[in-house]
């Protein structure tokens, strides 16, 4: 008769009712488990940016802001705008939401004649390298739209959602 040297093989019993044993010690422990959804409990460790969150916690008056970050090579490219575009379109349909900004969703004022009138930041439709161009020359130097909507870079814009 071969006998195997291995305590796996011979005794069984033993290893099944360790396994069991501790699997139960993994339920009984993860019952105590608990978690906190209150972003107080994460900011109370850095000082810093509970200052930044009651202060925007405060401008908001507890409204909820939405902040997606879109990092990307392809912002500046037409299938970069529709990306955007479609993302934004797809936030606006939501409810509880009012307003949405982004680069194809927010305007800037332009001067014509005594009077000013706004002009999305990427017309609708088909455009030109030119047009991407200054699109992209405006977004990444002017100083309301540089690291605030589009890094400054160029590779890393925001959609903000309130």
């Amino acid at each position: 008769m071969n006998t195997s040297r291995n305590p796996f093989v011979r005794f069984p019993g033993v290893l099944f009712a360790t396994f069991l044993f501790v699997i139960v010690g993994l339920i009984w422990q993860s019952t105590k488990v608990s978690i906190d959804a209150n972003p107080m409990t994460l900011l109370e460790s850095d000082r810093r940016h509970l200052e930044t969150y009651e202060r925007i916690s405060e401008f908001l008056n507890d409204d909820t802001a939405l902040v997606i970050s879109i990092e990307s090579d392809q912002i500046f490219t037409p299938a970069g705008f529709d990306h955007i575009r479609n993302v934004s379109n797809a936030l606006t349909g939501q409810d509880g939401l009012v307003d949405v900004k982004s680069l194809t969703h927010s305007y800037k004022p332009v001067r014509k004649g005594f009077s000013f009138s706004m002009v999305p930041f990427v017309p609708a439709g088909e455009l030109s390298e030119e047009q991407i161009a200054s699109i992209r020359d405006f977004s990444i130097t002017h100083p309301l739209v540089r690291n605030i909507m589009v890094s400054h870079d160029g590779k890393i814009t925001l959609i903000t959602a309130t």
